[in-house]
């Protein structure tokens, strides 16, 4: 491959700034990335191997540094690359309720949170929290305890984008754990639009729906940020792009007309 860089795709890819090793045929990417822990419990950071690495390498893996070090209770392994997981923090707080499903549904751009419990003994209220990041969470629901087996359910209208939910388990003691996050990809509204085909290579056509989105302007983004093709005052149905002058990679297409603000991935190969 003349330009090995090229050759890295996946959503994983605009993550890590990558470097390629000509010695060693392989690539190596460092990621920096801020963790939104719980108040309690562990982290476990992980990687899976989904197309097995024809080159032998010793070094296939990766290693986990931590910062602050202090707040967990395991060892940064810096230098052991053939690992597949770390977990650190300290044990979870066990509260004496157990969730037996946790789920999170989008129908006509509203979701419908849903959980049910097997037992919920001396147990208070759970506090349902919304996320726009995954990171960053606000309560936007309080429901007392309703006693052993029981079903609930809240709805909520998130923004367009990646919806993130949690259930924050509160004991009569005061204290708290976490559930497990779901998600939802909220992609809906008067002026939603369609890309195709995608992947793609000389063209793109985007058909746009909705009396409210005529006049959309449309801005494709590299993975480095930088604006790469500008086309203002798309009408409804469909609008071709030109993208045959632009290097393959994955790109951020962003749609804004009077309905809000669409982003929709675009692979170029």
């Amino acid at each position: 491959n003349l330009n090995p860089l090229s050759a890295i795709t996946g959503l994983i890819a605009a993550k890590f700034t990558w470097i390629y090793d000509a010695s060693i045929t392989s690539y190596q990417g460092t990621q920096n990335a801020v963790i939104g822990g719980n108040e309690a419990g562990t982290i476990t950071i992980a990687y899976r191997i989904t197309v097995a690495s024809t080159q032998p390498n010793p070094q296939n893996g990766f290693n986990v540094n931590i910062i602050p070090p202090a707040y967990t209770n395991g060892i940064n392994a810096t230098g052991d690359d053939n690992v597949s997981s770390y977990t650190y923090g300290a044990p979870p707080i066990i509260l004496p309720v157990t969730l037996t499903s946790f789920t999170a549904t989008l129908s006509n751009c509203t979701g419908s949170i849903n959980w049910k419990s097997a037992s919920e003994g001396n147990f208070s209220y759970y506090q349902l929290e919304y996320s726009k990041d995954g990171i960053h969470f606000g309560a936007i629901s309080t429901v007392n305890s309703r006693g052993d087996n029981s079903s609930y359910s809240v709805t909520h209208n998130p923004e367009q984008g990646t919806a993130y939910y949690r259930l924050k388990m509160v004991d009569i003691d005061g204290r708290s754990t976490y559930s497990q996050i779901v998600v939802l990809d909220v992609n809906c509204g008067k002026g939603s639009a369609i890309v195709y085909p995608n992947p793609a290579s000389d063209f793109i056509n985007v058909n746009i729906t909705g009396a409210d989105a005529k006049g959309t302007m449309a801005m494709l983004y590299s993975i480095e940020g930088q604006v790469v093709l500008k086309a203002a005052n798309l009408k409804n149905g469909s609008n071709q792009l030109d993208i045959s002058r632009l290097s393959t990679g994955i790109y951020q297409l962003k749609l804004v007309n009077n309905n809000g603000i669409q982003n929709i991935k675009v692979v170029i190969n």
